[in-house]
C-alpha cells in the first residue's frame, strides 16, 4: 500500500517527537560569597572554623562550573536553593549576573530555574567581616525574590502559588516543572537567624495537586524541585538531622504517588545521593545534588529519552590537587564540629579526636555518594567509659554515613513509567 507524502511526514514527525531527547543540568547550594565582604580576620576565620564550605573559592567554583556547562548540549538548568552564603544582596547580585552570563553566552541559551533555600531570604546573618567584628549588610527579602530572579523561572511561569514562592513552568508541552518553595523564612528576623528546617504549606500542596492533575490530563511528565530532602539519605539522618528533611514529607510523597510523579530534585544536605522509596506501590526518587562549595563539588547531568532518565555525576576542580584539598578541608572542619559536641560529654581529647575524625570521614564518604559499606570505626578497647558511651549512643552516625541506601547515587537510569532503575 502506498501512503501519501503528508501521512509519511506526519508519521516521521510524531515518531521523532516521541524520541526527543531533553538534557539538563542540576547544580545546588552555591553559597556564593563575594570577597568584598571580607576574607580575612578573626571574625571570618571563626566562621570558617565552624563551617564546612569553601567560601573563599566560591566565585572561582561557579566560574569553573559555568565553563563546564558551556561545553554541554543542554536545554535547561535546575538550581534547588542556597544560592548565597546568607542572603546578602551583593551575593545575590553576583549570582544573578553569573546566571545571566551563562544564559546569554551559552550556544543553546538554556532556560534556568531557581528556587530559594534556607540561607537566601530575610537572613539577619548577612554580614561583612572586618578584622574581629561583623557588620550587617543588606539582604534580599522574600517579597523581592520573584522580581529579582524573574528571568530564572518566575517570568515564564504559567502558574504561581499565592502562599509561597513556588511556581510551575512548561519546559516542553510534555515536560513540566514545579519548583517548590520549602524554606521557612518568615520568622528569621525575629529569631535573628535563618531557620534550617523546611515544609510545604497546605495551600502549596493543594496548588501542586491542581498542577499535577492538569499535567496528567495533558499527558505531561511533571518534575519537582525543592531545597529540602524528601527521604532519608542514610540510616539515622532523621534522628541526627531531621531539619534537612521536609517536615511534612509524607503528605508530599503521598501526593506524588497518587499522581505518578516519579522524582524530586533536592539539595540542602550537600551530599551527592539518591534514595528510592515505595509509597502506595509507586517507586519515588529523591535525587539530592551536592554543593559546589563542598567536597567533591558535584553537579548532575540528566538526559530524558523516551521513558528513560539517565543521570550522571560531574565534578568541578580548580587545580590538579583540588579534590583532595577540598576533601581534607571538609574533614578538618567537620572534625572540629564533632569534637565540640563530644567534649560536652566530658570525653578527653585523646579519645574524642579519633571519634570526631571518623565522623568527619564518614560525612566525606557520604558526600561523595555510592558508599561501599562500613570500612572504618573507632577502636574503643583502650578508651574510657565516657568515650565508649558516646560510641554506643552515637556510633550509628559513623556506620550510617558509610551505608549506601539504594539506588546508586552517581550514575543511574530510571524508567519514568515503571519506576525501575538500572546501573549505567
Amino acid at each position: 500500500m502506498k501512503y501519501p507524502f503528508s501521512f509519511l511526514f506526519f508519521f516521521f514527525f510524531v515518531s521523532w517527537g516521541m524520541c526527543e531527547t531533553i538534557t539538563w543540568v542540576v547544580a545546588s547550594d552555591f553559597h556564593y560569597y563575594s570577597p568584598e565582604l571580607g576574607t580575612n580576620g578573626k571574625a571570618f576565620e571563626a566562621y570558617l572554623a565552624d563551617d564546612r564550605k569553601l567560601l573563599r573559592e566560591s566565585p572561582q567554583l561557579i566560574e569553573a562550573w559555568m565553563s563546564d556547562i558551556m561545553k554541554l548540549n543542554i536545554q535547561f538548568v535546575l538550581i534547588p536553593g542556597d544560592l548565597t552564603k546568607d542572603g546578602e544582596m551583593i551575593n545575590h547580585l553576583a549570582v544573578r549576573n553569573a546566571l545571566k552570563k551563562l544564559k546569554d553566552t551559552h550556544p543553546n541559551r538554556p532556560r534556568i530555574f531557581v528556587i530559594p533555600g534556607n540561607h537566601d531570604l530575610n537572613n539577619p546573618e548577612a554580614y561583612r567581616y572586618r578584622d574581629d567584628t561583623t557588620e550587617p549588610v543588606d539582604f534580599l527579602s522574600s517579597e523581592d525574590f520573584p522580581s529579582f530572579y524573574e528571568e530564572f523561572g518566575y517570568k515564564e511561569a504559567f502558574s504561581r502559588d499565592s502562599s509561597s514562592l513556588s511556581y510551575a513552568v512548561k519546559i516542553t508541552p510534555s515536560l513540566w516543572l514545579a519548583a517548590l518553595d520549602s524554606s521557612i523564612y518568615e520568622s528569621n528576623r525575629m529569631l535573628k537567624h535563618p531557620v534550617t528546617e523546611g515544609r510545604l504549606r497546605p495551600q502549596t500542596l493543594s496548588w501542586l495537586d491542581s498542577i499535577a492533575t492538569t499535567a496528567k490530563k495533558e499527558n505531561a511528565t511533571l518534575l519537582l524541585m525543592m531545597h529540602h530532602g524528601l527521604f532519608e539519605h542514610w540510616p539515622g539522618q532523621r534522628k541526627l538531622h531531621p531539619e534537612y528533611l521536609l517536615n511534612n514529607r509524607r503528605e508530599l510523597a503521598t501526593l506524588m504517588a497518587r499522581h505518578g510523579i516519579r522524582l524530586v530534585f533536592t539539595g540542602h544536605y550537600h551530599s551527592q545521593d539518591i534514595t528510592a522509596t515505595v509509597v502506595n506501590k509507586q517507586t519515588l526518587y529523591d535525587i539530592e545534588t551536592g554543593s559546589l562549595v563542598s567536597y567533591p563539588s558535584p553537579y548532575r547531568l540528566c538526559r530524558l529519552e523516551g521513558d528513560w532518565l539517565t543521570i550522571q555525576t560531574k565534578t568541578i576542580s580548580l587545580s590538579s590537587g583540588f579534590e583532595e584539598f577540598s576533601r581534607q578541608y571538609l574533614i578538618h572542619g567537620l572534625t572540629g564540629q564533632a569534637l565540640k559536641t563530644i567534649r560536652r560529654y566530658g570525653v578527653p581529647d585523646k579519645d574524642g579526636i579519633p571519634i570526631a575524625e571518623d565522623v568527619a570521614k564518614g560525612f566525606a564518604v557520604h558526600y561523595a555518594g555510592d558508599e561501599e559499606g562500613v570500612s572504618f570505626f573507632p577502636d574503643s578497647r583502650n578508651m574510657g567509659v565516657r568515650a565508649k558511651f558516646i560510641l554506643w549512643y552515637q556510633g550509628y552516625v559513623i556506620r550510617g554515613l558509610q551505608t549506601d541506601l539504594l539506588p546508586p547515587d552517581r550514575e543511574l537510569r530510571i524508567n519514568m513509567t515503571t519506576g525501575a532503575w538500572s546501573n549505567l
